[in-house]
Parts: C-alpha cells; structure tokens; sequence
C-alpha cells in the first residue's frame, strides 16, 4: 500500500504473481485489515492468558489505518 500511495498510483485490480485472476484492491486491503484485527484479537487473548509471544505476528504490517503494529522489524 506504502508503493501506491507514494507513487501516487490508480490501482483497481491486483493480480499476485502466482495469482489465478484479478482481484479488486479493495477486496485484498479487506482482506489485509480483517487478518490484522483477528491477529490483534489473538494476541490480546494471549495476553490475557499470560501467554506472551516473544514478537508481534503483525510485527512487519505497517498498516496503519488497520492498527497493526507500527514498529518494524529489527534484528536484535
């Protein structure tokens, strides 16, 4: 998403390279959010459980707009 806003660009259909037919943009960034606020919901009942992961799963997802992590991935 960070590509299509910075080149500015008019994307309707997204088509993965090991795709089998174009899917509308908005059905994939959909699809993007639901996966982040179900991985937030497992982490909360872990969190809950006193089961804590030693990373955020969503660690890499800087979707902001979804409220995923907002940290990046380091190598310590």
């Amino acid at each position: 998403m960070n590509n299509i806003e910075y080149g500015n660009l008019k994307v309707d259909t997204v088509l993965a390279v090991h795709g089998q037919q174009p899917v509308p943009l908005a059905e994939v960034v959909a699809a993007i959010e639901r996966q982040v606020r179900n991985t937030q919901a497992f982490c909360r009942r872990g969190a809950d459980a006193q089961f804590f992961q030693p990373r955020c799963p969503v660690h890499d997802v800087l979707f902001t707009t979804a409220g995923g992590c907002r940290r990046r991935r380091t190598n310590a």
